[in-house]
């Protein structure tokens, strides 16, 4: 099995942006030196705009990561005692992922998924919904995974079969939480039809049991997940 992920944000990732981001700027204005031959005062010029770009940039990773933690506490206060009842786990990437709650090649939510999706849904939004995260939003997702076994189909004809069974499977889960009869979710009805989505994976986003993904986990890999998009600002 995998080891149990970590719950916050990897700030090596953070610094590879930055670091890129940093490289092809000096690679622009090493570019303009060259081609341009430009003055020490035109070189000022363009090294504090670059600079300001550079800050820029800094500043809007910053705000998404922390973004990230911010949701990422919200969700863990919010889920933390439920999670292993409900065989669920919360990403660093603020991923809830749900393993395994419909049985094989079936789209029909089981009655015990059910009763936890009448649990998890409105306190789901109700963290979603929070001043402080709701105006950052751009979509909740709703994703079905799958293994890339469908009887003796080749892997070609497996992928489409499988596509069709994910999106059906997320496509039941959004249909049964948007009509779940509650206060939260009637309150934020609007907002959920702007931004709520189902999205079919097939077998794209496989998990596995061995770090060097050789054994496919095919238990796990049937999953569905609760997934927030950040907005994207310029």
């Amino acid at each position: 099995m995998e080891n149990q992920e970590s719950q916050w944000i990897n700030i090596a990732d953070i610094m590879s942006a930055l670091m890129m981001i940093f490289m092809f700027i000096s690679i622009a204005l090493l570019y303009e030196i060259i081609s341009e031959k430009l003055t020490n005062e035109e070189l000022l010029k363009k090294n504090h705009a670059y600079n300001k770009l550079l800050n820029e940039n800094k500043n809007l990773i910053n705000k998404k990561n922390i973004y990230r933690l911010s949701l990422n506490k919200e969700l863990h206060n919010e889920f933390d005692k439920d999670l292993v009842k409900w065989k669920a786990i919360i990403t660093p990437n603020n991923i809830i992922r749900f393993n395994s709650p419909f049985k094989v090649g079936k789209a029909n939510i089981p009655k015990d998924y059910q009763k936890i999706l009448n649990n998890f849904f409105p306190r789901y939004i109700k963290v979603l919904s929070l001043n402080k995260l709701k105006n950052e939003i751009a979509e909740i997702r709703v994703e079905g995974h799958t293994s890339n076994i469908w009887g003796k189909l080749d892997q070609r004809k497996s992928y489409l079969s499988n596509m069709t069974l994910s999106q059906d499977r997320a496509t039941n889960v959004l249909s049964y939480c948007y009509n779940i009869d509650n206060k939260i979710i009637n309150n934020n009805i609007k907002w959920l039809q702007s931004n709520l989505r189902a999205n079919g994976m097939s077998f794209s986003k496989l998990l596995y049991k061995d770090k060097d993904k050789t054994i496919q986990d095919k238990n796990r890999s049937r999953r569905v997940e609760f997934k927030v998009i950040i907005k994207e600002h310029k």
